[in-house]
């Protein structure tokens, strides 16, 4: 059997062995090889793209799927890495970290991949899921300081806030700001209370990384 419990124990594993990341990729492989040292049986796989039943034509991307063929139970998970400037050294390796901002877009993105994961636990192709948010930009645990409202105002990530139902764009939002992939409004049909944690400390004014995690379980579990 395989669940979301696993997935948190590998990524807790890495905090050890891997406090930072080059990139979103190497993150990925990363988890990816800590799921398959604990269990040989399961099946990882990388950039996966599963199929919808109400809409076959339709197929959802995953970062990560792992599945276990002994009892059909898998798991569907989404990492983000959005990362602010940052040049270090972690035992002589070096990382060179650029800024990415447009973190209204990210966040977005990070919502979007919850829903997509919800949607693959309702039609059972994953009996579980997670998303992961690990970043070294406080802009996205921190709640803004201006107090002002925005058009992104429904996105937002920082600590306590409880995500749920319809978030869309606010009305004033210009077209240069959207997508056609983010043009949509989410519709999250689970609530999520977001609790941001310490991941590591490494040196530098952008050397701490956090990280989130939403977990999204199939329909009448807690």
């Amino acid at each position: 059997m395989v669940d979301t419990t696993d997935v948190l124990e590998a990524f807790s594993a890495l905090r050890a062995a891997r406090p930072v990341f080059h990139s979103e990729a190497d993150f990925q492989h990363a988890l990816a090889w800590e799921m398959q040292r604990r269990c040989e049986s399961w099946r990882v796989r990388l950039e996966t793209a599963i199929s919808l039943q109400a809409n076959p034509t339709r197929r959802i991307h995953l970062d990560l799927h792992i599945r276990d063929p002994r009892d059909g139970t898998s798991v569907a998970v989404e990492l983000k890495y959005p990362t602010a400037e940052l040049e270090v050294d972690d035992e002589h390796e070096e990382y060179r970290l650029a800024s990415q901002g447009a973190q209204d877009l990210i966040r977005y993105d990070v919502l979007k991949d919850i829903r997509r994961i919800e949607q693959l636990v309702s039609e059972g192709k994953a009996t579980s899921g997670i998303a992961i948010l690990l970043t070294n930009d406080p802009l996205y645990w921190q709640a803004p300081k201006h107090g002002r409202p925005t058009n992104a105002d429904a996105f937002r990530l920082h600590q306590g806030l409880t995500i749920s139902g319809c978030l869309d764009w606010g009305p004033a939002t210009g077209d240069g700001t959207k997508s056609r992939e983010r043009n949509a409004a989410i519709e999250l049909h689970g609530t999520y209370l977001l609790d941001w944690k310490d991941y590591s400390r490494l040196d530098g004014d952008r050397g701490r990384f956090r990280y989130l995690t939403a977990l999204v379980q199939e329909p009448g579990q807690a």
